[in-house]
């Protein structure tokens, strides 16, 4: 499939703490944090084909006549709208959360940071 990056969101207690977004192996990190339960928010982008319908602005009117013998003893007729249908895509947006707990013994990075 084709490469697209991803921003997730991170935050503690419902504060906004950080914001990042995917390599192209769709691989992120959060660095600096400090222990804690933390909110990652991942939004996805993704595309959904659709079907569009509008309409043409014209109508169709169908009859139905009752007959006995040659006579003709009533008519319905029921008028609908036409409509235009095409295919096209829909760019949407998949939300992910998960809750993730950064404790004291986490591993220390090489800038001696928690990851």
């Amino acid at each position: 499939g084709d490469a697209f990056s991803v921003t997730s969101s991170l935050g503690e207690l419902g504060n906004y703490t950080a914001r990042v977004q995917t390599d192209a192996d769709g691989v992120f990190h959060f660095r600096g944090l400090k222990p804690g339960r933390y909110l990652v928010s991942t939004s996805v982008p993704l595309q959904v084909a659709v079907t569009v319908r509008s309409d043409s602005g014209m109508t169709r009117t169908d009859t139905t006549v009752q007959t006995e013998g040659f006579a003709i003893t009533g008519a319905t007729s029921v008028t609908s709208k036409i409509y235009n249908y095409r295919d096209a895509v829909s760019n949407r947006e998949q939300r992910v959360f998960k809750l993730v707990e950064v404790k004291a013994d986490s591993p220390i990075t090489e800038l001696g940071e928690l990851e």
